[in-house]
């Protein structure tokens, strides 16, 4: 018999760019798009990226976990990558 070895699948998460004009509130964003995502996992994250004032920030996340279809945590079965977008205040 031979060992059954089985590698990580590599998942890619992405953060898209987004502005508006300065309005004194955050801009953030809870929008997440993903590449290498086995069918019926499903991804948890915390979006962490904002910005208020004028300014440029990363669009970023954390704490992401991978869950099957009957909840089990598979994090460990992804090599995962993010590429965070920008989120971005212009003045008025």
């Amino acid at each position: 018999f031979a060992d059954l070895i089985v590698k990580p699948r590599e998942l890619k998460i992405t953060t898209p760019d987004v502005d508006k004009v300065y309005d004194g509130k955050p801009l953030t964003s809870e929008e997440i798009s993903s590449v290498g995502l086995v069918e019926l996992h499903y991804i948890v994250c915390e979006h962490i990226g904002s910005q208020t004032r004028p300014g440029i920030n990363e669009n970023s996340i954390t704490n992401v976990k991978v869950f099957d279809e009957n909840n089990n945590d598979v994090t460990k079965n992804y090599i995962i990558t993010c590429d965070f977008g920008k989120l971005e205040v212009v003045a008025p």
